[in-house]
């Protein structure tokens, strides 16, 4: 394969172009880094053009992300495979600013400050540069294989169709036969959300391995239906003694997956014993106060037979504000920042400190007459 990636400057450009790298094994070319040099000045654009003719001659695979405009079509004729992030300026903004001050594999040196040039660059770039890109697709699209992506799920959601196949059907089967049996709020649909989110925070790790991130967010609540208490340590136990794991993976990454599902329930006091663990432990973070209504009432009813429909709609209150309330275990623990958790926090709380209004939303979302 012979890949471009494309797009607004903080949409992710190298962070996509890293991740392809790791599950397909090609050769990644950063523009910046063949441009620049670490002292901040940068070769001509010629020189550029005939580094590029080198990357094409000297290699049948390869990745190369970035814009420059001057090269661009240079690259389209070249490569095979096309892929444009087109996100909006807010989310290009928000991935600009937080690279500032860390080191990157993709530039040799550090940003200190999100100068204004570069900001208006960004909120330019839909006007400046976009229509120019989508020119030259409309160009190509009959000899390229070409995919856009609006949203960085979006993009998430492909890698993970390229994830080794014959472990994606494991654990896609794995998913299916357990969550099913889990309670409703702890389903399919709850490990999806998970994977989705643990691959979203795993974006911000340099040199993060995917497919382990995938199979530790997959396996997290994966005992939930044999015992909801002690899920953690089973689920832990279960992924650490899945002999099919072995085909893909060393007997170390399986220790780290395991203690990283055992370390995921954010009522544990120490923190995460790794990076597995801190991404999975915040993806597990329901950021819908409707769905908690569901998961809590369909909980405790579950394990509570004994309670009457009114206890355990207060239990259910009492238990989230514990959780989630101003001093909840819930809120201390966020390895990531997590502007969507955190107003769910201030909503979960302020329904939970109101009893008559909890009680009416939670039997609204429960179909409870």
């Amino acid at each position: 394969m012979k890949i471009i990636v494309i797009g607004c400057p903080g949409s992710g450009k190298s962070t996509f172009s890293g991740k392809l790298n790791k599950v397909l094994n090609i050769p990644l070319f950063h523009l910046d880094m063949l441009y620049h040099n670490a002292d901040g000045t940068h070769i001509s654009k010629e020189e550029l053009e005939e580094k590029l003719q080198e990357i094409f001659k000297e290699n049948d695979k390869w990745i190369i992300d970035g814009n420059y405009q001057r090269t661009l079509e240079m690259r389209m004729k070249e490569c095979d495979t096309i892929f444009l992030l087109d996100y909006p300026i807010e989310v290009c903004l928000a991935g600009a600013e937080s690279r500032i001050g860390k080191k990157r594999n993709d530039l040799p040196w550090v940003e200190e400050k999100l100068d204004d040039e570069f900001k208006q660059a960004i909120i330019n770039f839909s006007k400046e540069k976009l229509p120019h890109i989508y020119e030259l697709l409309e160009k190509y699209k009959d000899d390229k294989k070409i995919v856009i992506f609006k949203s960085r799920d979006a993009a998430n959601k492909y890698l993970l169709k390229i994830i080794n196949s014959k472990l994606k059907q494991y654990i896609q089967n794995l998913i299916e036969y357990h969550y099913n049996m889990n309670d409703k709020g702890h389903g399919v649909e709850h490990a999806e959300y998970v994977i989705n989110r643990s691959m979203n925070f795993a974006d911000h790790i340099e040199n993060i391995n995917y497919e382990m991130v995938y199979v530790t967010a997959a396996y997290h609540d994966v005992a939930h239906h044999i015992d909801a208490k002690n899920h953690e340590t089973l689920s832990a136990k279960m992924l650490r003694e899945d002999e099919k794991l072995k085909e893909f993976f060393t007997d170390e990454q399986i220790k780290i997956m395991s203690e990283a599902v055992e370390d995921h329930r954010s009522s544990m006091e120490a923190e995460p014993r790794s990076i597995y663990g801190k991404i999975v432990s915040s993806a597990d973070r329901n950021t819908s106060v409707e769905v908690t209504l569901v998961r809590c009432y369909s909980y405790n009813r579950r394990h509570f037979p004994e309670l009457d429909e009114e206890e355990v709609i207060e239990e259910c209150r009492k238990f989230l504000l514990k959780k989630f309330g101003l001093n909840g275990y819930a809120r201390s623990k966020m390895y990531f920042e997590d502007k969507e958790y955190r107003k769910y926090l201030d909503d979960i709380t302020e329904l939970a400190s109101n009893k008559e209004k909890f009680d009416v939303e939670i039997k609204r979302m429960n179909g409870i007459n």
